[in-house]
Parts: structure tokens; sequence; C-alpha cells
């Protein structure tokens, strides 16, 4: 009777265990997508319908990295929440600093500061939000490792602030489901922000990042179609002046999203 009792309880665990555990499909033949355009790197994406994760390189999918230009997302809503801008409008004047990227060399709005990923807006227009209130958002949303260290420089491309692909996804889909600390006001606002494709089939909404320190670069975002929703991250290893690198990271992830029949 014990016996039985005992095999009962294992079978039991065993069960347990298997539906805690979320559905995954490693795809390591999206190797040569990679190296055809240049790169190594990673991928990774959420099938909301489906409840179920897909891989490339799933041990680089859960290493933490700087977000770069991929945190604008959270400091655009941090920015509105706090009422440091008012809206996709908000102009900051350019400080007559030249720049690299010619892009940046003028007055930027919201809206424009995200499309061209104009790190001096950020930098400036988060100077006016205290450190404990970020850190404290950082907490809330459990974003990465939270830590943003000195604030002399763009924490999210220097400092201490770090995030993986898996947790980037994450932070995506409490973004999509507005299970965030800010109005579903200005979650709208700085979803519309980053809606970079819209057909009658889907719509994509998405980030770029560019980590020069790591030689890492971003693309991450979700797409709308068929009610269902697809959240994606792509890291590229490489150097981040390479001709092709800002290519390379979108034509990578479109083409995995083509062969599992999402584009």
């Amino acid at each position: 009777m014990l016996l039985r009792i005992n095999l009962l309880l294992i079978i039991i665990s065993l069960l347990v265990s298997s539906c805690s555990e979320k559905p995954v499909v490693v795809r390591d033949d999206f190797k040569e997508i990679f190296t055809d355009n240049g790169f190594n790197g990673a991928f990774v994406l959420y099938n909301h319908n489906k409840n179920q994760w897909v891989y490339y390189n799933s041990g680089q999918c859960k290493l933490r990295f700087p977000p770069a230009s991929t945190f604008k997302i959270l400091s655009a809503l941090i920015l509105l929440e706090e009422n440091v801008v008012d809206g996709p409008d908000y102009e900051i004047k350019w400080d007559s600093t030249k720049y690299e990227i010619d892009e940046w060399n003028k007055n930027h709005t919201l809206k424009s500061a995200i499309e061209n990923s104009v790190v001096w807006y950020f930098d400036k227009a988060l100077k006016n939000v205290d450190s404990l209130t970020i850190a404290n958002y950082l907490d809330s949303i459990d974003y990465g490792n939270h830590l943003i260290g000195k604030l002399n420089k763009p924490f999210w491309l220097y400092g201490d602030l770090k995030i993986s692909p898996e947790e980037q996804i994450e932070f995506l889909r409490k973004f999509y489901n507005e299970n965030l600390p800010f109005s579903a006001q200005n979650i709208k606002t700085v979803k519309n922000l980053i809606l970079s494709e819209k057909t009658n089939e889907y719509s994509i909404y998405t980030k770029t990042g560019t980590c020069p320190k790591y030689k890492l670069g971003w693309y991450i975002g979700f797409i709308e179609k068929n009610n269902n929703v697809y959240y994606f991250a792509t890291t590229i290893n490489g150097k981040t002046s390479h001709k092709r690198f800002n290519f390379a990271r979108l034509n990578i992830t479109r083409r995995i999203l083509s062969i599992l029949g999402i584009l």
C-alpha cells in the first residue's frame, strides 16, 4: 500500500513539474541565417496564443547586456508619467553639440527622438527625474538587474543596467498588456510611437539598440496578427561600425519570422 502511495506521489510530482515548464522549441537551423548576414547572435520569440517559446542560441538569450536604445520604450513611459514631457510633440532644443549621426544635430521631439534613437534627448530629459524614482520604476517593473549606477552618462548605455533577451520579452508582454505602473494613455502613446509597420494583415512595433562596448545590437518588438501577439528579441554580435550592422539585425529577424510563418 505504501509503495503504491509513493508511486502515485511521484507520478503527480512529475505531472506538476511538466505542466509548470514552458513549451519550448529550439531552432538550431537559424544559425545559417546569422552567418549568412556575417554575424553571430541569438533569437527568442514568445507566441502568446500557443504559450510557446522559440529559441536560437538559448544560452545567450539568458545573458544580460546593456539595453542601449531599447530602453527608450521605458524612458518614454517614465518621462510621460512624471510629466517631464507632455506628449509626442514635446520638443527639446539641440545645444549645438556636434554628433557623428547627422540626424541628431537638430531640435527633436519625443516622437523624432524615438524614431532616430537620439541619445542626447533622453539623457537631457531624464535628468529631470531623480535617480530614486527611476530605481523605483525598475524595481516595480522587475526590469533586468534593476541597476542604474552613476547618472553622469546615459546609464542604459554606460551604466550598470543590463537585461537579457528573455527579460526584454517579459517587459514587452507587460507593456502590451498594460501591466505596468503607467497610465493606459501613456502606454498607448508609446505603443503608437514604436509602430514601425502596419498592413492589412499585421502591425509591427519595434525598437533597435546598439551597444558598442559589447559589440552588440538589439532588435526587439512584437507583432499583432490574426488575434495573436508574437514577441521577439534579436541580438547580433560584431563591430557596430560595420556597414551591414543595422541592416543585418532587421534582415535576420524578418527572415526568421518569415520561416516561422509570422511574416
